[in-house]
């Protein structure tokens, strides 16, 4: 089973933002263990809504900060936001139909699309944009 594990090169060098980007971590192997025992829907569900929430919450973390200091990229950050949670829910009806379906094949290439993604999306959403705003946090006393 893919699992996805915290690297030291994802830190940002913030305290609350790393933590909060390994819980990211601990959710998405959560849901992709869970879709991977496709018995269990029930999980599979609770994991998603997990998922949806924490992103909303993360993002909205990240962008008041932002916007308390006044970070230049704001607007291009929070259309990136806006574009990962749809495609996180565009992912989860994928996989709701394609369990409605009772398609296997489909099923797994939903997981392996989902999971992809969302290792893609972390280390880059992390090692990309959010390293761009790490030092303006720090410069205004997040440690």
């Amino acid at each position: 089973m893919l699992r996805f594990n915290w690297e030291n090169s994802f830190s940002i060098g913030i305290v609350e933002i790393d933590l909060q980007h390994k819980k990211f971590i601990d959710i998405i192997n959560d849901l992709i263990e869970s879709m991977n025992n496709f018995l269990d829907m029930a999980s599979v569900e609770q994991n998603f809504e997990r998922l949806m929430n924490y992103t909303a919450w993360h993002f909205g973390t990240e962008e008041e900060y932002m916007e308390k200091f006044e970070y230049p990229e704001l607007d291009i950050h929070k259309a990136e936001h806006n574009r990962i949670f749809q495609k996180i829910v565009k992912i989860q009806e994928q996989f709701f139909q394609s369990t409605a379906l009772s398609d296997e094949n489909e099923k797994m290439k939903v997981l392996f699309d989902l999971s992809g993604f969302l290792f893609e999306w972390l280390i880059k959403h992390i090692q990309q944009s959010d390293f761009k705003y790490a030092e303006l946090f720090r410069k205004n006393g997040l440690k």
